[in-house]
């Protein structure tokens, strides 16, 4: 491997660490599609023409760590800081025939945790989708197998079809069973004082009293949007970003890759049933309560997201505000 170098971007206060031939791994060190994808990915290619200067000690022990986790050998890499979740370092690696990609998270506990969490949606998901395998978790770093993208997913992948499938024989198997008010975060009458509207609050926790039957919980990828899936070179659908993982009601995802990109993008004033025509909802007599606790938990986690960065995201308001407009029309 050639020499290793630093270098940084302080206007998007980015720092890199590239060493080897490192250019080809910058177009697949993002897999995710989308306006976000594109420009991550423009920030990343920014390193290129930025001054170098060789790694400090600190970046050389922790470039260290990493090769002793993938076997001591890289042909080259890109490293780069981050604020996507709880980690500090993304990137990846190139041995001489294998692709891997790395996180350095902010702590033990991180690591572990979305460890767990990718090891469930390899667990269930794994058929019908692609999951990189998790080499090594240890230390606040976590390497898994790299899988690069070829193209974006498109309609005749039959995503859905594939979705629908997962769930419904997860649904047939399901062990675990709840009532509502143990499935909603426990939190969520303070996350939704950031609403200013108490009367949704109001209707949420009448709602909750009034609907007390237990329903199924599944394992669910938990973001799962058309930009965390990608074909690879084999015509395989890839999953990504599983730092959601967990288990809920049934149909989550399926809500979430038609709601997602509508929320993000979508017109204000579409109806949340229109956007869900086609749903199976004379199948399964809890399908309407699935959806109000997939809202429920959309918007404690959304609510969550703005109040660690600060209400310093343009993307987010808006999308609460459509979420919030679903989530009263199904109360």
């Amino acid at each position: 491997m050639t020499e290793a170098f630093a270098t940084s971007d302080k206007r998007r206060r980015m720092t890199y660490m590239l060493a080897g031939d490192y250019r080809p791994l910058l177009d697949v060190a993002l897999p995710q599609s989308g306006l976000r994808g594109m420009w991550r990915k423009w920030r990343l290619h920014a390193c290129y023409y930025l001054p170098k200067k060789p790694l400090d000690e600190q970046q050389k022990l922790f470039v260290e760590r990493v090769k002793a986790l993938v076997g001591g050998h890289l042909t080259s890499y890109v490293l780069y800081t981050t604020d996507l979740g709880q980690t500090r370092w993304r990137g990846v690696l190139q041995s001489e025939d294998q692709l891997f990609s790395v996180k350095a998270f902010q702590s033990r506990d991180d690591a572990n945790h979305e460890f767990t969490q990718t090891k469930i949606v390899e667990q269930y998901f794994t058929g019908p989708f692609i999951v990189p395998h998790v080499v090594q978790c240890q230390d606040g770093l976590m390497i898994s197998r790299f899988i690069p993208r070829s193209r974006a997913i498109l309609i005749e992948d039959s995503v859905l079809d594939r979705l629908f499938f997962t769930t419904q024989e997860l649904v047939n198997k399901a062990t675990a069973f709840k009532v509502p008010k143990d499935i909603v975060p426990l939190n969520f009458p303070g996350l939704f004082v950031k609403l200013e509207n108490s009367a949704l609050t109001r209707a949420v926790k009448e709602w909750l009293i009034e609907h007390p039957d237990q329903m199924p919980i599944i394992p669910i990828h938990g973001d799962m949007t058309p930009w965390n899936i990608y074909v690879d070179g084999n015509e395989r659908l890839v999953l990504s970003s599983f730092e959601r993982a967990a288990w809920h009601v049934p149909f989550y995802d399926v809500f979430h890759f038609h709601l997602q990109p509508q929320a993000l993008l979508g017109r204000p004033t579409q109806s949340v049933h229109k956007l869900l025509a086609g749903m199976p909802w004379e199948s399964y007599p809890w399908l309407e309560q699935a959806l109000v606790l997939y809202l429920i938990d959309q918007l404690c986690c959304d609510l969550g997201d703005l109040y660690d960065k600060q209400y310093n995201d343009p993307w987010l308001l808006p999308m609460i505000r459509k979420k919030e407009k679903w989530l009263a029309e199904v109360l």
